[in-house]
């Protein structure tokens, strides 16, 4: 059975793939008219965002996944960018018959949900977060301290840890990597569970080829708890081996681990690796093309 874009791009799944943001410049971005679409098909969409620059984009689907590129530095990384999430909207907007923003399905749902009565609505959003793992966290999270459950009385997720865990082996994307954390944080056990993420990403596609959305999560991982000095390690092994690669992306890539570093080390300490970097990588012109490009190094 084939996949389509529709089930990967709807606005919600945008919102989640973008952040907050990036979802706001694309949305601005999709307004002003600075997204044109140039091949539009149910399973993939190649576009040019304009602004400083023309960044070419291209969103696919390839067997059970959404593969993204994007010309620019963060895409070029692997990360979902916001000339990503434009041209995901306006794909979207494409494909909903051009919705203008009065005739927005999101103002129609808000005029919608108004209407409806308030048992109706907590209803409803019972079911849901009996149904969705992730959505149960968020109401959790969004839960006031005195109404949520003690220690004594917590209240078991919808799924086990173990559970989760075997999802995330198989398709280790960062919204199951939310839902992963913020399980394991309830239980008091997010530093093992984080550790057993990050190896089990490392261990089993070191390269993370054509699978842009575990960048994502390994650049998470490593980026989240400055006070690690195990992810300093990681983050170093994990440059080394892309500089060896001797590519573009994986030069874009470098120096996105390089300002992860940045953010995990003191500043002595990163200064002297970033100028090792610089004598043992000067023939790599690219590499330091990009270096030279950032106001931390």
């Amino acid at each position: 059975m084939s996949t389509t874009m529709e089930e990967f791009l709807s606005r919600r799944a945008i919102r989640r793939l973008a952040g907050k943001r990036r979802h706001e410049w694309a949305e601005e971005t999709v307004a002003a008219g600075q997204v044109k679409l140039e091949t539009v098909e149910s399973s993939h969409v190649k576009a040019v965002v304009t602004g400083k620059s023309p960044w070419n984009v291209a969103l696919a689907v390839e067997g059970e996944q959404l593969q993204w590129s994007c010309s620019c530095r963060n895409g070029k990384a692997g990360e979902f960018c916001k000339h990503c999430a434009a041209v995901a909207l306006a794909w979207n907007r494409h494909q909903n018959g051009d919705a203008t923003d009065q005739d927005d399905p999101m103002d129609k749902i808000r005029q919608f949900l108004k209407s409806q009565k308030k048992g109706k609505l907590v209803r409803w959003i019972l079911d849901e977060v009996e149904l969705d793992p992730s959505f149960y966290q968020w109401v959790l999270e969004k839960m006031v301290p005195a109404a949520r459950p003690t220690d004594q009385e917590q209240a078991p997720p919808p799924e086990s840890l173990d559970e989760i865990w075997r999802q995330f082996q198989a398709n280790p994307n960062y919204e199951l990597y939310q839902v992963l954390q913020a399980t394991a944080e309830a239980r008091g056990e997010w530093g093992e569970w984080r550790h057993k993420a990050l190896q089990h990403l490392l261990e089993h596609d070191p390269a993370r080829q054509a699978r842009p959305d575990r960048t994502g999560v390994v650049q998470q991982l490593l980026s989240e708890a400055p006070e690690a000095p195990e992810d300093a390690t990681e983050l170093r092994h994990l440059i080394e081996g892309a500089l060896a690669r001797r590519t573009s992306q994986a030069y874009a890539q470098s120096v996105t681990w390089l300002e992860a570093l940045h953010r995990l080390e003191d500043k002595a300490s990163f200064s002297r690796y970033v100028q090792e970097l610089r004598e043992a990588h000067k023939s790599k012109k690219g590499f330091i093309k990009l270096l030279d490009e950032t106001s931390w190094a």
